[in-house]
């Protein structure tokens, strides 16, 4: 039996068993440092973290030649962050860097300018945290502190959340909440209004003022948002 002093947040990591070299090295990182580390076949994330308090913590692992890759070629990023929003507390690191493009032909033109553009889309309109780190040892480290981080600061963090039930039921409704002026329900009316976020974005001036509550700060939101929408890498 294993006891967890009161600094030992974290009480089990499940690795994903679809990468063996990974889950190998993971299982003695974490078997290092006195954590319970089982390998699974995991439906989201690489790693879900058990926490003391009952929460998880899902973290996404990506090379820096895949993170793009899976953005530009097949949008499976994006897919994959729309399931992850399904939980509370949820991460993606990718560890290398521009450099790492070059070994592969299809993304060699691919420009730091270029993923960091697509790195603000994913962040604004997915909202996906997403961590830079060098290599797959601080990829490692870096997990366990965001699971630490969750758990010491959990239930301060239930307090301050402004995500209701409505959000829960209807995740696209969180693109335009989490906006300055604008909150769940005025998010709500625009949505109801013009049926999609897209659609919100591609409204015009004219016709978002029409909406009770919206006034020129907000619009003003909205057209920043859609600039940087439109400034990100799109699908050849």
């Amino acid at each position: 039996m294993v006891f967890l002093t009161k600094k030992q947040l974290v009480s089990k990591v499940l690795v994903d068993s679809r990468e063996q070299k990974m889950a190998k090295k993971a299982l003695s990182f974490f078997s290092g440092r006195h954590i319970i580390a089982e390998i699974k076949t995991l439906k989201d994330g690489d790693l879900v973290f058990l926490l003391q308090n009952q929460e998880k913590v899902y973290i996404e692992r990506k090379s820096f030649s895949d993170y793009v890759s899976s953005y530009i070629k097949n949008n499976h990023i994006q897919d994959q962050a729309i399931r992850l929003s399904e939980y509370n507390y949820y991460a993606c690191i990718v560890h290398g860097n521009i450099r790492d493009l070059q070994r592969v032909s299809a993304l060699r033109r691919i420009s730091q300018d270029s993923v960091d553009k697509m790195t603000a889309n994913l962040m604004l309109f997915y909202k996906l945290p997403i961590f830079f780190v060098s290599d797959e040892k601080q990829y490692l480290k870096l997990a366990l502190m965001i699971a630490e981080t969750v758990a010491k600061h959990h239930g301060r963090a239930l307090e301050s959340m402004s995500l209701s039930g409505g959000m829960k039921a209807r995740p696209d409704i969180k693109i335009l909440a989490a906006q300055d002026n604008i909150g769940f329900q005025k998010a709500k009316m625009l949505l109801d209004e013009f049926g999609s976020p897209e659609a919100v974005l591609n409204a015009s001036r004219e016709d978002l003022l029409k909406i009770k509550g919206v006034g020129n700060s907000m619009v003003a939101n909205i057209k920043e948002l859609k600039q940087v929408y439109e400034n990100g890498v799109k699908n050849e």
